[in-house]
């Protein structure tokens, strides 16, 4: 017989050219680049991301996420990580919520801070004695139960209400 033509090649077979798999799978790609070039056009539309918005935005989450890692070191009775995991969750807070460096996260400081922000004096107290605790307890070896579950409520409380009262403000 000669030369075979493509068409011959599948003798038996079916011609899957005509099937509607294969006209789907060929329009796949052609569909994914459509979304995507739409997904790309919104994004466009709605201007760039502010990446501290999102810290700012994401401040209480992440607060309250190493609030629930202390909370496994209260039930073991581990004071120490309890207390380190309490202090990082504050100051990670603030530090997104207030947009500031480590290096600005003197106590002085975000009290200033949150007093600029108008944040109730009880708050700001509050705030800040479950820090002095934290570096009482941290650097002083406190190793008192009933402390520790006070000083972990407060601490949720005490982002709960800075939270409320910052609101759209920063």
């Amino acid at each position: 017989r000669g030369v075979q033509s493509a068409g011959d090649l599948g003798e038996g077979g079916s011609d899957c050219t005509g099937s509607v798999t294969f006209w789907s799978l060929l329009g796949v790609p052609f569909l994914l680049l459509g979304g995507l070039v739409v997904v790309k056009r919104v994004q466009a539309s709605r201007g760039p991301i502010d990446p501290e918005l999102v810290r700012r935005r994401r401040a209480q989450r992440v607060a309250q996420q190493k609030l629930a890692g202390a909370k496994a070191f209260l039930d073991r009775g581990e004071s120490r990580p309890f207390y380190d995991e309490i202090s990082k969750g504050l100051l990670g807070y603030v530090g997104d919520k207030l947009n500031l460096p480590l290096s600005q996260m003197g106590q002085d400081n975000i009290r200033q801070r949150l007093e600029v922000l108008a944040v109730s004096e009880a708050a700001r107290d509050r705030f800040m004695g479950v820090l002095k605790t934290c570096e009482m307890a941290l650097f002083a070896g406190k190793d008192n139960a009933a402390a520790m579950q006070e000083s972990y409520e407060t601490a949720l409380a005490v982002v709960v209400e800075v939270e409320q009262e910052l609101g759209g403000k920063k």
